[in-house]
């Protein structure tokens, strides 16, 4: 599959540009969910925001995560950097970014914008005080110098996997902006075949839904802000989850499920020309939201970023030191895509994030543990 690269081939294009024609970058990222939106063709759901938002952007039909699980995933949207490069891929482990590696928000700082997080970090690597003008509850691009250009994240956390089995009056107090009309009857709950078709079941999963729905008010709010402060003419605005849903054998597990995630672009008629699609338009190619990073061949040469030279800083994966810095490295993280489409990439790691001799690769637990369960990834 293709790397998703124009996400940094757009925020690398922004120093170029004049100061006015900068735009803001919003970031509308939600926790542990599939493409269960209306805009996906899901009947079960309702999701009116996030629905619209579709038929202004670009719907991409094929988006995946790195991973199956928050942590790794964060710390590579981050970084553009694999999990399993910088020590990160163990869940809930504690690495630290080498000097070469920054997080990205810190070049957009340096380029004159103004970074805010809201407000979930959880990179598996202490945040660094330059990664964000603001990081906490109270983040908003409403807190920059008049006329700074933004880059903003809101987190949604009410579609966590930690929300579907809540107390009744936690689930209550979550979906309390629902009508009747838009809870999910536990009885249509679409059941996947790998789970047990039980009142439990159907429980979760209408539960599920009535989370997303409860998300998509919350996207509603940010978006109605954006308006309000007569921002959305100049903003692009991006919608992901980080992985798949928060269910017993989705999340954590790297088949199509655990990875395939909900994407939407919103780009204003200013910037129609950096879409890759008119309004409403869907791209069905395979992507992963596994790096910002943007490749391009160049004959006779190595791949590089592309988007590190548009910004005119030094890549650290460029030139002998780098490579020599790499030479005892050796290849460990895969990823694999079944069905008609497939691909391998194999990541340097170095030396000392090899793993014990005695671990078995993950594309090889990942083909045994489908072969014992009578479960094939679709494609």
């Amino acid at each position: 599959m293709r790397t998703l690269c124009f996400i940094l081939t757009l925020l690398t294009a922004i120093p170029a540009l004049a100061a006015d024609d900068r735009p803001n970058i919003l970031w509308l990222t939600c926790e542990d969910i599939c493409p269960n939106l209306g805009c996906y063709g899901d009947d079960y759901a309702h999701t009116p925001v996030l629905d619209g938002l579709a038929a202004q952007g670009v719907r991409y039909m094929n988006a995946y995560g790195i991973t199956g699980v928050c942590s790794p995933n964060r710390s590579c949207l981050i970084t553009g950097v694999y999990p399993s490069s910088l020590g990160s891929h163990g869940m809930r482990s504690t690495t630290r970014l080498p000097d070469s590696i920054k997080c990205f928000p810190e070049y957009l700082r340096a380029a004159g914008y103004y970074c805010t997080n809201n407000k979930k970090t959880d990179y598996n690597f202490p945040t660094p005080k330059t990664a964000w003008n603001e990081s906490s509850k109270k983040a908003h691009w409403r807190n920059r110098k008049k006329g700074q250009p933004f880059f903003s994240v809101f987190n949604f956390m009410v579609s966590h996997e930690s929300q579907i089995r809540v107390p009744e009056e936690r689930y209550q107090k979550n979906t309390a902006r629902l009508t009747p009309d838009q809870r999910h009857d536990p009885a249509k709950a679409p059941i996947p075949p790998f789970h047990p078709d039980t009142p439990e079941s159907r429980k979760d999963w209408a539960r599920y839904h009535d989370n997303i729905t409860a998300m998509d008010y919350q996207a509603g709010d940010i978006l109605k802000q954006l308006e309000e402060d007569g921002l959305a003419d100049n903003t692009i605005v991006f919608f992901f989850s980080d992985h798949g849903a928060g269910m017993p054998g989705v999340k954590k597990w790297v088949w199509e499920m655990g990875l395939k995630v909900p994407f939407i672009v919103r780009f204003p008629e200013k910037y129609k020309d950096w879409a890759p699609g008119a309004p409403g338009a869907h791209d069905g190619s395979a992507r992963q939201l596994r790096r910002f990073s943007c490749h391009r061949p160049q004959p006779g040469r190595r791949r590089y970023p592309q988007a590190y030279a548009r910004l005119g800083f030094p890549w650290p994966g460029r030139g002998r030191a780098a490579r020599a810095g790499l030479r005892n490295s050796r290849p460990h993280g895969r990823a694999v895509r079944h069905g008609p489409r497939r691909s391998r990439h194999e990541v340097p790691v170095p030396p000392q994030f090899h793993p014990p001799p005695a671990l078995v690769p993950v594309h090889q637990l990942h083909r045994r543990d489908a072969d014992h369960a009578g479960l094939a990834p679709t494609a």
